[in-house]
């Protein structure tokens, strides 16, 4: 099907030429109105603005250049590569882009759409640690297949039409999806508002009152001190056996009390059922020091203590989506050591404290081994009152994550302090109840959670439909023989072999 058709490294076909950044020493090089691409702002399909400018002075003294409107741009560096835009307006970018001139011999889009297909395979040719790039000379080097005019023509239009349908579906299957997270807070905000349990409370004759459940709490976190105690009281005594050879066991710390919601602070809470009572999310807990911790600062745990060798997995944000099945990275049993405060135990809750997942919760499942956390992630070890499960559902719910919302810091990359969190306002309610609203939230949200499985298995198999109808294109597959036949009959048909001897000449001139 691919008839007069040719193949011709990219570079041999198109001028390319990458941008550069003016110093930022000089603030005048900032002061113009030339449009300056970054490479991040390539996600708007057709670029009309930019964030910067730049002056003629800094386009003068630095590597930038004015790329003409029609220029496709393609990312070269870290998490952008191979993000695709045109030129709207001319512009210069910076040394993270590469610019590729529009050829009149060649439809612009049948390039994009072909970049496009080739994006994984110019990322797996990317070099670099924390931030891999790909050079002008991976790009040239890539094998165009190059069809007559006419022919490009129609396979743009026709993935174009393809892509369209399939976009509609995406759409659809998209706002489903929304409406399945609509749905979700729905049934977490009746829960934590008492609705779920209602006639469940109204049968119960001898629930505890809220004074008697916080009392409960107080007795067993003082019962669990104690413990901690005699635990300690019989390593010391086994120290002292051993003829005091290593460090001294240290003491347990005495548990410090969270303060009760002030009364300013209850008022501005929506009211629970008489059984129930705010607390703070550090009551969650026995110990507030020890069980609800933060990752270890950034250059104790670094890129150089990841090891193939290593046995402790260290947990990532995106694990809690994936089921700590993937992506997961290790040290060794001597770094653990050194940061042992930072472990994390099967059953813990796992939450993100830093950038744009904040808030995101889950529990560390129980086949996974000892492991550790990061600084952007904290671990919760609820005591025996709070139900883990409910814990999760509140955490991961919109009422909870409005009160984080404004303990938030304004930095770089959102983040909250460990303290401020152990203070936020969390229901609780007797463990029975607890177990009677996981049981309403799961009978619920069980048939919303396989509906969302259905829904993403759709998206998944629509990214690959299209990347199969990209396939089929640049394979020349894509177009019927009758649609062949009729692009023969166009005025501008020719084989491509003479259409490339014609670029190539022009662009040596």
């Amino acid at each position: 099907m691919k008839e007069d058709w040719v193949e011709e490294k990219l570079g041999n076909i198109f001028f390319t030429t990458s941008g550069g950044t003016p110093s930022r020493r000089n603030s005048d090089n900032y002061k113009g109105n030339i449009p300056w691409v970054k490479s991040g702002e390539l996600e708007k399909g057709i670029i009309y603005d930019t964030e910067e400018k730049i002056s003629q002075k800094g386009l003068k003294n630095s590597s930038a250049k004015l790329f003409p409107k029609g220029t496709l741009l393609i990312a070269l560096y870290g998490a952008t590569i191979g993000k695709l835009a045109f030129l709207g307006i001319e512009a210069a970018t910076n040394q993270a882009i590469c610019g590729i001139f529009k050829n009149e011999n060649i439809k612009s889009e049948f390039l994009f759409y072909f970049l496009k297909f080739k994006k994984q395979k110019l990322i797996s040719q990317a070099t670099g640690g924390a931030q891999p790039n790909i050079s002008q000379s991976i790009l040239k080097r890539l094998e165009f297949p190059l069809p007559p005019l006419p022919i490009q023509r129609a396979i743009v239009t026709k993935i174009e039409n393809l892509f369209a349908s399939l976009d509609k579906g995406i759409e659809d299957l998209t706002k489903a999806r929304e409406q399945l997270k609509v749905y979700r807070q729905a049934v977490l905000k009746k829960a934590f508002g008492g609705e779920l349990t209602k006639e469940w409370r109204e049968k119960q004759n001898k629930l505890p009152t809220a004074e008697e459940l916080f009392d409960e709490i107080t007795i067993e976190r003082q019962n669990y001190y104690e413990q901690q105690i005699k635990n300690w009281e019989k390593d010391v005594r086994v120290w002292e056996e051993n003829k005091k050879e290593s460090k001294k066991p240290s003491s347990p710390k005495k548990f410090k009390m969270q303060s009760p919601l002030t009364p300013e602070e209850l008022s501005l809470l929506p009211e629970l059922p008489k059984d129930w009572s705010w607390v703070r999310t550090g009551d969650t807990v026995f110990d507030t020091n020890d069980d609800i911790v933060d990752g270890p600062f950034g250059s104790n745990l670094k890129n150089s203590d990841f090891t193939e060798d290593g046995v402790v997995p260290v947990i990532g944000i995106s694990n809690i989506d994936e089921g700590f099945k993937t992506k997961i990275r290790y040290v060794t049993k001597e770094k653990f050591k050194t940061i042992s405060r930072s472990a994390v135990f099967p059953g813990n809750i796992i939450v993100a404290k830093i950038g744009s997942s904040y808030g995101k919760t889950g529990i560390y499942p129980e086949w996974m081994p000892t492991g550790l956390i990061p600084a952007n992630l904290l671990r919760i070890n609820p005591s025996s009152f709070f139900k883990r499960e409910l814990l999760v559902w509140y955490l991961n719910s919109f009422m909870f994550k409005r009160r984080l919302d404004m303990i938030m810091k304004s930095t770089a990359q959102p983040a909250f302090n460990v303290s401020a969190f152990k203070h936020l306002p969390i229901p609780f309610m007797s463990k029975e109840e607890q177990h009677q609203i996981v049981r309403a939230i799961e009978s619920r949200l069980s048939v919303c959670d396989k509906l969302e499985q259905s829904i993403n298995e759709g998206l998944e198999k629509a990214e690959a439909l299209r990347q199969s109808i990209l396939k089929k294109a640049f394979e020349g597959k894509l177009l019927s023989e009758t649609e062949i036949e009729k692009c023969k009959q166009e005025a501008d048909y020719e084989p491509a072999s003479v259409l490339l001897e014609r670029i190539q000449k022009e662009k040596k001139k």
